[in-house]
C-alpha cells in the first residue's frame, strides 16, 4: 500500500511541478515539507507491519498520510498563488481541492478509528488511495492550452 501511495504522490507531484515555469524559495520549502513527511512513510509502514496492524502503528501511519496530504495542499496552494497568467490552469488545480478535502477528512477519521477499529481505519486508507490512483487529466489539458 505504501508503494502505491508513494507512486500516487510522485505522479501528482510530477503533474503539479510541470505547471511551474519559475521556482521560488516558497515553492522549494513547500516541496521540502512534502518530501519530509513522505520520507516517514517507510518507518510507519514497517512499524505497522511488525505489529500486525495494532492500534498505535495504524494511527501513526494515518497521521503521516494526513500530514503528507497537508503538505501537498500547502505545495499546491503555493504553486497556485505563483500562477497569475493561466486561468484554465488555476481552474484545473482548483478541481483537485475538493478531492483533497475529502481525503483529509478520511485520514482524520482513520486516525480516530485506529484506536477502536484499526481494520476499518486501514480500509479508509485504501479508499483514499483508490480515489487518487488515476491521475487528474485536467492539469495536462490546461497545460496544452
Amino acid at each position: 500500500m505504501s508503494f502505491v501511495y508513494i507512486g500516487i504522490y510522485w505522479g501528482n507531484h510530477h503533474h503539479l511541478l510541470h505547471t511551474v515555469h519559475h521556482v521560488n524559495s516558497k515553492i522549494i520549502w513547500a516541496n521540502m515539507h512534502l518530501l519530509f513527511w513522505l520520507s516517514l512513510t517507510p518507518f510507519t509502514t514497517a512499524w505497522m507491519g511488525e505489529n500486525h496492524f495494532d492500534k498505535l502503528p495504524v494511527a501513526a501511519y494515518a497521521v503521516v498520510l494526513f500530514l503528507c496530504s497537508v503538505a501537498y495542499y500547502i505545495l499546491h496552494q503555493t504553486i497556485m498563488t505563483h500562477h497569475t497568467h493561466s486561468t484554465s490552469l488555476i481552474e484545473a488545480l482548483k478541481k483537485q481541492k475538493k478531492k483533497g478535502l475529502i481525503s483529509s477528512f478520511m485520514y482524520v477519521l482513520a486516525i480516530l478509528l485506529a484506536f477502536y477499529l484499526p481494520l476499518i481505519s486501514a480500509f479508509l486508507i485504501v479508499a483514499v488511495a483508490i480515489m487518487w490512483i488515476i491521475p487528474d487529466q485536467n492539469i495536462e489539458k490546461a497545460l496544452k492550452e
